[in-house]
């Protein structure tokens, strides 16, 4: 009997992995993400698995867990538990570095 892999092959999963790789911080580079409207992310109904992240990124970025979570892939959200799992996971590294940030290049 083999053990069920932790990491799923999603390819929504790849590219949230790619996306959290590439997010930088700065205090002097205006970008879209720099000034976040209160709630209303980039795409409001995302075609592409760019859009999702960048979705997913958004609401990283003004500490909306709950729906940065549901972005996740059916196999992710298995994978991560709760919410409430999810969220303990973001307070570690990398993942601590996605709350909150400034910046994001997709």
């Amino acid at each position: 009997m083999t053990s069920p892999s932790i990491i799923p092959s999603s390819r929504w999963f790849r590219a949230s992995i790619l996306t959290y790789a590439s997010i930088f911080y700065t205090t002097t580079t205006t970008h879209a993400f720099s000034t976040p409207s209160p709630q209303i992310p980039p795409f409001i109904n995302p075609q592409t698995p760019e859009e999702v992240v960048q979705n997913q990124l958004f609401h990283y970025q003004i500490k909306n867990l709950e729906s940065a979570f549901s972005y996740n892939s059916p196999e992710n959200k298995q994978a991560t538990g709760s919410i409430s799992d999810f969220e303990t996971s973001l307070q570690t590294p990398p993942y601590n570095l996605l709350v909150n940030h400034e910046r994001a290049d997709v």
